[in-house]
């Protein structure tokens, strides 16, 4: 059943939706980290550099994804809290035929593009390159499944059901790590197997998240006669995707500048794990991002603009109370953490670098995902990006001057980042006093 959150206790209603996207995440996460994991230990730190260095580039990709199902999404809540049922369906009916012809763009664009990209870009070499490139070309496969089960589990999110996307992914989850051991460990196909084995899962969770909503949600059903573009709503989801398009790409660019500058001080395993534990422990944040852009998003539809307030400052609470005890776990063990990859020497001193000095500030990376959700959630895409944009900005340019200007050499990949992270939750506050986030909605 839908479940609508413009009534009842707010802190309850938030922690109680975001729970299953945190076990979400941390399924993804998870995966993704037993990827390397089984790479690192059993393939070698060339496999798990490579790996590693595929994060961004992929996230690139995957945030396209990401974005305009993301964009899609605040239209239906927004027309949910307004109970506005038949602007539903036709939103819903419009997500999927936008998404599913950028997502085959986007997988041909990946895979034409992926040697220059990983050259000229990435300024990966050698074997490295090669192993990357390879990695790449077969996940590329699996960019259309991703948007996909992207699309699906956002307008499930939107009308209050995000425990679904959560058993999806455990079977995703379940697939991939069993086909690695094989594919990997049994096979001895290295980088391989373990793209193969994403491609897998990642087909299996489309296929079974979009026959789950077909048959639960009369509401999200789409018979074939629904699949029409109505003109209206595709450029509500447009007006509203392609900004957090601009910020989800943002984000990995930024990680791709950086990766290059990883690259080049030659602390690519290490910086890859660091990168992994790091996005483990930030889950929790990103899961009440989720859950503060969807609650925001179907109060805004209801005009209760009041709740909102109160729900920033009930989960910047709970939000900082976890973030701080996962960091003071993060900084106690950071050298052991880094360890589990199989990394050693100079690799897994420049993981413990960055992960203990990055541990240390979370917490202001969880402010401002808490407030930023908030406002993407009322429909100030606008902002959200340019906020997002303009941080990755200043953290490049502080990274590469701190790195080759000042003296500080690979250390100015984690010394650049509370400037940045600093900068977006100040922007990001001052922007949600302001108030101008509640002219946006639908």
């Amino acid at each position: 059943m839908e479940s609508s959150m413009t009534q009842g206790p707010i802190r309850k209603q938030i922690v109680m939706f975001t729970i299953p996207i945190m076990l979400n995440i941390f399924l993804q996460q998870f995966y993704s980290m037993a990827d390397s994991i089984i790479v690192g230990n059993y393939v070698g730190e060339l496999a798990l550099a490579s790996v590693g260095t595929n994060i961004p580039a992929v996230g690139i990709f995957t945030g396209v994804a990401i974005g305009m199902t993301t964009g899609c999404s605040i239209v239906v809540s927004q027309y949910f809290g307004a109970k506005k049922r038949q602007e539903i369906r036709h939103a819903v009916a419009s997500s999927f035929i936008i998404n599913l012809l950028l997502g085959l763009a986007v997988t041909a664009i990946a895979e034409i593009f992926a040697g220059l990209f990983f050259k000229y870009v990435l300024n990966a070499s050698g074997d490295l390159f090669d192993f990357a490139v390879l990695y790449f070309r077969i996940y590329c496969i699996s960019l259309i499944f991703q948007f996909v089960y992207n699309t699906v589990t956002n307008l499930l999110r939107s009308v209050g059901d995000s425990k679904a996307g959560l058993y999806f992914l455990l079977i995703s989850a379940i697939i991939n790590i069993a086909l690695d051991l094989v594919f990997v460990i049994g096979c001895g196909m290295g980088v391989v197997g373990a793209a193969i084995a994403t491609v897998i899962a990642q087909a299996a969770a489309a296929v079974v998240s979009f026959i789950y909503m077909q048959k639960k949600y009369e509401l999200l059903r789409l018979e074939a006669i629904d699949f029409k573009y109505d003109k209206e709503m595709g450029a509500l989801a447009i007006k509203f995707g392609i900004p957090v398009i601009i910020q989800q790409c943002s984000i990995f660019l930024g990680q791709i500048i950086v990766q290059r500058l990883v690259n080049s001080f030659d602390m690519t395993a290490g910086y890859a794990a660091a990168i992994r534990i790091e996005n483990i422990v930030l889950i929790p944040v990103f899961a009440f991002n989720a859950g503060m852009s969807m609650f925001t998003g179907q109060n805004v539809g209801a005009r209760e603009y009041e709740r909102v307030s109160s729900a920033v400052k009930k989960i910047l609470v709970v939000g900082l109370c976890i973030c701080l005890s996962l960091s003071a776990i993060t900084y106690l063990f950071s050298e052991q953490l880094i360890g589990w990859f199989g990394v050693s020497g100079e690799a897994l001193q420049a993981g413990y670098g960055y992960l203990h000095f990055c541990s240390m500030i979370f917490w202001i990376f969880c402010a401002y995902m808490v407030i930023n959700g908030a406002i993407q959630g009322a429909g100030d895409v606008n902002f959200t990006t340019f906020n997002s944009f303009s941080g990755l900005v200043i953290r490049c340019v502080i990274a590469y001057c701190m790195a080759y200007l000042w003296g500080f050499g690979g250390a100015g990949v984690w010394l650049s980042v509370p400037i940045s992270w600093g900068y977006s939750l100040i922007l990001a506050s001052l922007r949600y006093m302001s108030g101008k986030w509640k002219e946006k909605g639908v």
